[in-house]
C-alpha cells in the first residue's frame, strides 16, 4: 500500500475526475456481497450515503490492489460523517448522555458528500496509521 495520496486519473487517454471514476466504479469485486453487507449494516447512514460508501470502498480496493476486509467500512464512517455539509454542531454535556444510535439529521445532506475528498482521507489515514493491516491474506473476510 502506498503513502502517496496523489489521485490518479483512470487512464490517461481518458482523464476523469477522481468524483467520476469513484462514481462510475464497476461493482465487481470478488466479494462485493461483502462489501454491500457491510455498507447496508452502517449505522448512522441514509441509504444515499450507504451507497457511497459503497463506492468508495470498491474503488478503493481496486486502486490498492487489495481484497476488502471486513471493517474497512468501520474505517471510513467517520471521514463520511466529516464530509457531510450544513449539519448543525450538536453540543452535549460532559455528564449527558446520548440516546442510544443518535445521528444528526441528514435529510436531503448526503448530495453534498464529495467522494474525492472522502477517498482520500480514507486512503491517507490507512496508509499512515494502518498500513500493513488490510494488506496480509491471511486476514481473510467472513
Amino acid at each position: 500500500m502506498s503513502n502517496d495520496y496523489t489521485p490518479q486519473s483512470s487512464s490517461p487517454a481518458s482523464p476523469r475526475s477522481l468524483n467520476e471514476a469513484i462514481l462510475n466504479v464497476t461493482l465487481n469485486e470478488p466479494n462485493q456481497n461483502v462489501i454491500q453487507a457491510d455498507c447496508q449494516r452502517t449505522r448512522f447512514l441514509t441509504p444515499q450515503a450507504k451507497q457511497q460508501m459503497v463506492q468508495i470502498l470498491t474503488y478503493y480496493v481496486k486502486q490498492e490492489k487489495i481484497t476488502y476486509k471486513q471493517g474497512i467500512n468501520e474505517i471510513l464512517l467517520p471521514f463520511i460523517w466529516l464530509e457531510i455539509k450544513d449539519q448543525p454542531l450538536k453540543i452535549v454535556k460532559a455528564n449527558s448522555t446520548l440516546p442510544k444510535q443518535q445521528a444528526p439529521s441528514q435529510e436531503g445532506s448526503n448530495s453534498s458528500v464529495d467522494l474525492e475528498r472522502v477517498y482520500l482521507h480514507l486512503k491517507g489515514f490507512i496508509g499512515r496509521y494502518l498500513p500493513n493491516i488490510f494488506i496480509n491474506d491471511e486476514f481473510l473476510a467472513l
